[in-house]
């Protein structure tokens, strides 16, 4: 009896010690978080001139997509876009295209810039942007 006794008051021990270290860890935890220096916002970036063209803000279809195909013709550029599953590049699978945007060479260029900047405000942010997907993989990690 007195041997059960002695680990209930070690295991009542235990738990006060554990509640105190969560509590600390907690503690310090939150101030040195609180600490932190904030993160800088992107520097503004040079863009098109604003127009005064209403957007009707109701809810759009949203896709995902990590496969574009561009084709062009004399008058207008067109962008397949669709979803690849396959983490290897396969020559005999096809990829189905779930949206095609057909735009003017105008509209293409104006596309071209806003696109620009926003990867450049990425990168800066985060830093560059790497392509080549087995030069991001990890050290000991094994390409697919």
């Amino acid at each position: 009896m007195e041997r059960i006794e002695r680990l209930e008051r070690a295991n009542r021990l235990w738990r006060f010690v554990s509640f105190l270290s969560f509590a600390a860890i907690l503690i310090v935890g939150s101030y040195a978080y609180s600490q932190r220096e904030p993160q800088k916002a992107p520097p503004p970036q040079a863009q098109a001139p604003a127009t005064n063209t209403a957007v009707d803000s109701a809810p759009a279809p949203v896709t995902y997509t990590n496969f574009v195909r561009v084709s062009v013709t004399p008058e207008e550029f067109v962008l397949d876009l669709g979803l690849n599953i396959d983490s290897a590049p396969d020559a005999h699978k096809s990829v189905r295209t779930s949206n095609r945007i057909v735009m003017n060479y105008y509209t293409a260029k104006r596309l071209t810039g806003a696109l620009q900047n926003v990867v450049q405000a990425h990168e800066t942010a985060y830093g560059p942007l790497e392509l080549d997907f087995q030069k991001r993989l990890l050290p000991g990690q094994k390409a697919p």
